[in-house]
């Protein structure tokens, strides 16, 4: 079956140099991407089954969607140098609505950039199926591109089932042949890179991308960003309005440390004007989303999501200023240690001289979003990395830098930097020595010294009459057997933590009341001693021997455990608690 031709108009070499524009593969398919969003498309598939393959001459990929696909007469224009099909600016607004975002048309070489050969099968809605194979090796790179043609096929049968029905329409884009390997690196960043391409805080409720791997081989974790952002401790939104004069903001304090009466939210309005040093404001129509994440390790224990425990490289990955024209992601701002592009706002430069004003790159999920139609300064390079440098991109950045630092100036500070005690692990005590008697009631409550307890478990057993109150920690009851003193172990714990107390128990056995009579005799006076009043300082002598002894107990275990401590903490506590004990015997032996 013989083909149509496709001829170009400009050197074959140009291919190359706009092929070289895009610095990587994630770039080169982000661009694809974007063609389909261009086109309306609903669903994008980048299928990789086929990349991991022994020999490059093997390996492969391919990407479809569902848009509008292209007519004979657009596929004739596809592959031409500087050619897209949307830069007049009536036809930047698509069937849907969109805001189309192709400049030069250079996407389309990002294939070359990724292999030899590339095969496109294109319908649009009540059209035939076009379908054209490039061999991108095939030719000198001197060779006139007039001198450089291709075949393209009308209703194959090879792709038949591509588009079932005439109303079926869409591209498909075979890439085959790959010039380097694909390693279980590069498809991690490959899936990072495709996971952040659409604004996570404004995201296209039409649009999907949905990246297909060999089960074999793991993508990278599949953290949704406005999950993370839901452990923020502070969250911002803005928008710029059309004059570009005012932003109005709103703002929500979910810091755990701070007092209950700052965790509010708020709302108000900034002038440009202000922000800009009384300059006038060129950015029109904009919208900004700052999140503070502390990197404190007190919180990233707390960072839990569907994906599990999200780790420190991972939400440094996460973490960054990205920047947004119209629906799509300006690489590779925002990206932590990518270059120093990646923090464009040299944010974390600015933090390191003044930490009061400044938030650091690696301390915010933040993104912008520029209308590309209202802000027509504001214009991707052509190699994809980064933005033309014009007036609008340095004022951009002025505007986003005073919005941060007003953030965390009139907003965030202070930003708590001590956990309260009312969010510590509990720490409680009750007396180190307690003792009573058969028959007699006790009731003894733990004195709490920061968060309370939700449960209380004591070891071992208290003896018989007396129980325990796993919801107050009370030791209460009257016992009914006496027994020597004994070493208990009580823990306390709730959501912030545990911890354990140890304290001494000495039951003594009932005393029974003798009536007796005592003589005393003293400078020839007769004087009696009442029953009661003898009995009270022999049991006060034996009070007094009990305690000195429980204390000179409870000493000796502070400091067997104290040799036995491996934290600083711990040596400090045991010190303390035998502190403690001296103190009470030394009260105990002057009264």
């Amino acid at each position: 079956m013989t083909g149509k031709k496709i001829s170009f108009t400009s050197k074959w070499g140009e291919t190359e140099n706009l092929a070289e524009m895009i610095p990587n593969i994630g770039v080169g398919i982000g661009e694809l991407i974007k063609n389909s969003f261009d086109a309306d498309a609903e669903n994008v598939t980048v299928e990789l089954k086929g990349a991991f393959e022994t020999k490059l001459t093997n390996c492969g990929m391919m990407i479809s969607d569902d848009g509008h696909g292209m007519t004979e007469k657009e596929l004739l224009h596809f592959f031409s140098v500087g050619y897209s099909k949307n830069k007049i600016l009536e036809e930047r607004i698509s069937k849907k609505g969109r805001v189309r975002t192709g400049g030069k048309g250079i996407g389309r070489f990002a294939c070359k950039k990724i292999a030899k050969k590339a095969t496109l099968v294109t319908k649009a809605k009540d059209n035939p199926t076009f379908s054209v194979q490039i061999d991108w090796d095939a030719h000198d790179a001197s060779a006139d591109l007039s001198d450089v043609e291709f075949e393209y096929f009308t209703d194959e049968k090879a792709y038949a089932g591509y588009f079932p029905t005439t109303k079926s329409c869409g591209t498909f884009l075979i890439l085959q042949e790959f010039r380097e390997r694909m390693n279980g690196t590069e498809l991690q960043n490959l899936h990072r890179h495709i996971q952040s391409l659409v604004n996570p805080f404004a995201e296209i409720e039409d649009f999907s991308i949905d990246l297909r791997v060999p089960s074999d081989h793991k993508k990278w974790e599949d953290i949704q960003t406005k999950e993370m952002v839901s452990f923020a401790q502070y969250s911002f939104s803005a928008s710029i309005d059309v004059q570009g004069k005012n932003v109005e903001w709103m703002f929500e304090n979910s810091h755990p440390w701070s007092k209950k009466e700052l965790r509010i939210k708020k709302s108000g309005t900034w002038s440009t004007a202000q922000l800009l040093d009384g300059e006038e404001c060129s950015i029109k129509v904009a919208r900004v989303w700052i999140h503070y994440l502390s990197r404190d390790s007190k919180f990233n224990k707390t960072y839990i999501t569907t994906a599990g425990t999200i780790g420190k490289k991972s939400i440094d990955l996460l973490c960054g200023f990205k920047l947004y024209r119209g629906k799509h992601r300006v690489f590779p701002y925002g990206e932590v240690g990518s270059s120093e592009n990646g923090d464009w706002l040299g944010l974390t430069s600015l933090r390191n001289n003044d930490n009061k004003s400044w938030l650091g790159h690696e301390q915010v999920i933040a993104a912008a979003e520029i209308d590309p139609t209202a802000n027509p300064g504001i214009k991707d390079m052509a190699n994809r990395t980064g933005l033309s440098d014009t007036h609008e991109k340095r004022q951009l950045i002025k505007l986003l830098r005073a919005i941060t630092k007003k953030m965390k100036v009139d907003l965030c500070n202070p930003i708590p930097n001590k956990q309260p005690d009312w969010l510590k692990a509990p720490e409680f005590n009750y007396k180190m020595s307690i003792m009573g008697e058969v028959g007699a009631k006790m009731s003894i409550l733990p004195s709490c010294n920061s968060s309370i307890p939700e449960q209380w478990t004591i070891k071992p057993n208290l003896p018989l009459g007396i129980l325990f109150d796993r919801k107050t920690g009370e030791i209460n009851g009257v016992p009914t057997t006496s027994f020597e003193q004994q070493e208990f172990i009580i823990t306390g714990e709730n959501i912030h933590g545990k911890n354990d107390y140890t304290f001494w128990l000495q039951i003594n056995p009932e005393v029974k009341m003798v009536e007796v009579e005592k003589e005393v005799v003293l400078d020839d006076e007769e004087i009696y001693v009442s029953d009661d009043e003898e009995l009270g300082l022999y049991d006060s002598l034996i009070d007094y021997k009990v305690a000195i002894r429980s204390n000179a107990h409870t000493v000796q275990t502070c400091l067997d455990r104290l040799n036995k401590s491996q934290t600083t903490e711990q040596m400090r506590k045991e010190l303390l608690a035998a502190k403690k004990a001296i103190e009470q015997m030394l009260e105990t032996i002057e009264e």
